[in-house]
């Protein structure tokens, strides 16, 4: 007997909300870098490997398109995994490079956010976008083994 303690749309609009938090955030984090300055040249040491073998150029236009084109991904709910996955990474180098050392405090620079954005992305990576996502239907219109008890 299978055991559901949530219900299906229960789950997909927890997973909806958590991919359009992290969606906003990040794009608006990849925004700031297109229109801004690479800054990467004061801290690209800092980097952890392999990172810090990159040019900060490199590392400046790898973190801006991972901010711009995954959140789309998480907003539509395609190659949602991934898309957490690689976010989840720049997470962890930002962390690693800039809020590590300013402790927990946001308003120290800290690494409260970076914790906050990792735990938003944490079930989205393990659980994937949900059924109301890209991913569901796409699963759903090209694995017949998959429609089996999911109908």
């Amino acid at each position: 007997m299978k055991t559901n303690i949530t219900a299906p749309w229960q789950s997909a609009l927890g997973l909806l909300v958590l991919r359009l938090f992290a969606a906003y955030e990040f794009w608006e984090s990849g925004m700031q870098k297109w229109n801004g300055e690479n800054w990467f040249a004061e801290i690209n040491n800092q980097f952890p490997f392999p990172f810090y073998l990159l040019p900060d150029s490199v590392n400046w236009n790898l973190a801006m398109w991972a901010e711009l084109v995954f959140p789309v991904l998480l907003l539509l709910g395609l190659a949602t995994r991934l898309s957490a996955l690689g976010l989840i990474i720049v997470t962890g180098v930002a962390w690693a490079a800039v809020h590590a050392g300013a402790g927990y405090n946001v308003c120290d620079n800290g690494y409260k956010m970076a914790l906050i954005y990792i735990v938003v992305l944490i079930p989205i990576l393990l659980q994937g976008a949900g059924c109301l996502s890209l991913d569901a239907l796409l699963k759903k219109r090209f694995c017949p083994k998959c429609r089996v008890g999911n109908q």
